[in-house]
């Protein structure tokens, strides 16, 4: 298993034992998409209005927004050495799609990964 689905794997784990994490994602349905370099996948994660989410392996066919980036980075904004706006500035993150969706997204893992 490679870095980059493991650390989604333990962010979902993360994003659904925070309560905070939980009340900002009731209500909002969305596909988040993540396109690794050097990784198998890509993956995505599911937001179904509810207080938990579900990471899944493959590609969905319309995901909400698909980030793209590569496992170190990744890696950094998960470990809080990497802010995850600045990636987004320096280019580091490449977002697709709706803007406020990912900023949404954000919303929901940064308190997660505060814990």
């Amino acid at each position: 298993m490679g870095e980059g689905k493991e650390l989604l794997q333990k962010a979902v784990e993360l994003i659904n034992n925070n309560e905070k994490s939980q009340e900002r994602m009731r209500g909002w349905k969305a596909i988040v998409q993540f396109d690794l370099e050097g990784e198998e996948g890509p993956f995505h994660l599911v937001f179904a209005g509810q207080d938990q989410s579900e990471f899944v392996d493959g590609q969905h066919e319309a995901p909400t927004i698909t980030l793209r980036s590569d496992t170190e980075t990744l890696a950094k904004i998960y470990k809080g050495e990497e802010d995850i706006v600045e990636a987004f500035f320096t280019k580091k993150l490449r977002v697709e799609g709706p803007l406020p969706e990912a900023q949404k997204f954000q919303g929901i893992l940064l308190p997660a990964l505060e814990q």
